[in-house]
């Protein structure tokens, strides 16, 4: 081959290889995207402990209530004790004040029953929240694991026939080899092309495979 003939071959191999580490670069942009995901996911469920520490401190506030009317209630009735005219005036005071305290008292229970279910609603959610980490987690490290799989094995003709972007590569690179004779001198190459032609330039598909991912260092990654 001329020297024009290498350096346009040389070209276009170092077009193929902008193009493929422009793909790398999209996939590097999704597994930011799902670290992303997995930020935003963290923090919900950090809103979601926060909500559950709010509605724990109004629990104990709302218990505080309660102690305290107790304590209010036990105060009257020794003070009912120290006189009877004044017990019974003080047992009506006592009883009316007892009605409106037992109808705080029932609110009261009322907001503490709320506070419990919402408590439960967000420990619920909390629980969701971790199973859909987890889920997460193990569908990455699954990925990582198929990822690190594929790059220990060889590629062969059967995985570059089962991606069509490296396909179209493998034909774009073939196209740039040797035109192949005519007549009797054509040669009897092994048909393993990915086009089924029977003939790629004296270099089989397997060979054009390892050819590319050797030169853009795939096998390293």
């Amino acid at each position: 081959q001329t020297e024009a003939e290498q350096g346009r071959a040389r070209r276009g191999a170092e077009a193929e290889v902008t193009q493929l580490r422009s793909l790398l670069t999209d996939f590097s942009g999704k597994l930011k995207g799902l670290r992303h995901q997995l930020t935003t996911t963290q923090a919900e469920r950090d809103e979601s402990r926060r909500r559950v520490a709010e509605v724990v401190g109004k629990e104990r506030g709302l218990e505080a209530v309660l102690v305290s009317i107790r304590a209010e209630l036990d105060a009257m009735r020794s003070r009912l004790q120290a006189s009877d005219a004044e017990r019974v005036a003080l047992l009506k005071a006592s009883q009316e004040r007892d009605e409106a305290q037992a109808h705080e008292v029932q609110e009261v229970t009322a907001q503490l029953h709320e506070a419990e279910a919402r408590a439960g609603r967000a420990e619920a959610e909390t629980a969701r929240l971790k199973a859909e980490v987890s889920e997460q987690m193990t569908r990455r490290e699954r990925e990582r694991e198929r990822l690190r799989q594929q790059r220990q094995t060889r590629p062969t003709l059967s995985t570059a026939m089962l991606d069509p972007e490296l396909s179209q590569l493998i034909n774009e690179q073939r196209s740039t080899l040797r035109p192949p004779p005519s007549g009797r001198d054509a040669p009897r190459d092994r048909d393993d092309n990915l086009d089924g032609t029977g003939y790629d330039g004296g270099m089989d598909d397997v060979e054009l495979v390892a050819n590319l991912y050797k030169s853009l260092n795939l096998d390293s990654m």
